[in-house]
């Protein structure tokens, strides 16, 4: 993903593999949004799937998608990065929130207060 050293062949195969197996399980408009580094693009092909894995998913299939294209479009996937890159930050940032509150929670429902 992203590097400054050259991808192997196996590096790239593994990327195509990646972006077409998401490709399969998403729609049009889905992948549009994927594209545009929104997980919620994924919401529909992977309910189960938690907000912040969903945005690694879409973070690292944005950089996948920006690897293999050539050079006069490999910039049209710079804004979606940064979109991806904070969506996965602003998931990850809720899931500690939400997890300190379960802690906090079942301290208390321990007889262990804070």
């Amino acid at each position: 993903a992203s590097r400054d050293r050259p991808a192997t062949l196996q590096e790239i195969g593994a990327e195509r593999a990646y972006v077409a197996a998401i490709d399969r399980m998403t729609g049009r408009e889905d992948r549009a949004l994927l594209e545009a580094g929104r997980s919620d693009g994924l919401r529909r092909a992977l309910p189960e799937v938690s907000r912040t894995d969903r945005a690694d998913l879409t973070l690292t299939y944005v950089e996948a998608k920006r690897d293999l294209a050539d050079e006069q479009t490999k910039g049209q996937y710079d804004r979606a990065l940064r979109t991806a890159r904070a969506e996965r930050t602003e998931a990850r940032a809720e899931e500690k929130s939400v997890q300190g509150a379960r802690d906090r929670t079942r301290d208390r429902d321990d007889g262990h207060e804070l």
